[in-house]
Parts: C-alpha cells; sequence; structure tokens
C-alpha cells in the first residue's frame, strides 16, 4: 500500500522517521490508515530533498482552502511543522515534530533504503 511513499523517500534520500499507523503496523498493529506518516530532518539539505521529491508527485496541501495558494519550497516547509498532502502516489504527510516521542540522533543521520 505504501511501497511507492517509501520509494519516493528512498529516491530522494529524504532523511525521516516513519510513524503513525504504517509504523505501528511493521511491529504488528492491525490497523492502518491510508496515509504514511513521517517526522523529517529540518534542516535545509533533507527540506531541499523534500521538496524536489513532493514536487515530483504533485504534491498539493490536503484541506486547503481552493482560493489559497500553497508555495511548495524550502522557506514554507521551515516555517511550518506539520503539512498533509495529497500526492500522485496517495497521502503523505510531514510531521516537523511529534509531542512525546524520542527520536534517536542518528536515526535521521542515514537516508532509508
Amino acid at each position: 500500500m505504501f511501497e511507492k511513499q517509501i520509494r519516493l523517500i528512498s529516491e530522494f534520500q529524504i532523511q525521516c522517521v516513519l510513524i503513525g499507523s504504517f509504523a505501528a503496523f511493521i511491529h504488528g498493529a492491525s490497523i492502518r490508515t491510508p496515509d504514511l506518516d513521517v517526522c523529517y530532518s529540518r534542516d535545509n539539505a533533507n527540506l531541499i530533498k523534500v521538496v524536489e521529491g513532493l514536487r515530483s508527485v504533485n504534491a498539493l496541501l490536503r484541506g486547503a482552502p481552493a482560493d489559497r495558494s500553497f508555495i511548495l519550497d524550502e522557506e514554507t516547509l521551515a516555517r511550518g511543522l506539520n503539512f498533509p498532502f495529497v500526492t500522485d502516489i496517495g497521502h503523505f504527510d510531514l510531521f516537523g515534530e511529534v509531542q512525546g516521542a524520542a527520536i534517536l540522533p542518528n536515526a535521521l543521520a542515514t537516508p532509508m533504503r
């Protein structure tokens, strides 16, 4: 179900940690939601990769009013934290921070393969 999103992360070498229902599913949970949730590294080099990856799949901000424009660029991502997107490959949700969860420092150091 999330193969294309995982490939996108790998192809663009986006530094992130899988969270949410898909991460729980990997660990044995039986329920999944239709979106892939990731906690992404917010350094500028990674923001560039995130933007390039999301643009490649025509990402649009999910739930945004149609009469408002959303500029998908590094500056926008740097100014916010959490962004729900709909893309050509499914829903892809970015979380800049996950309250109550500890992310190991080197968990974000190695891109997923």
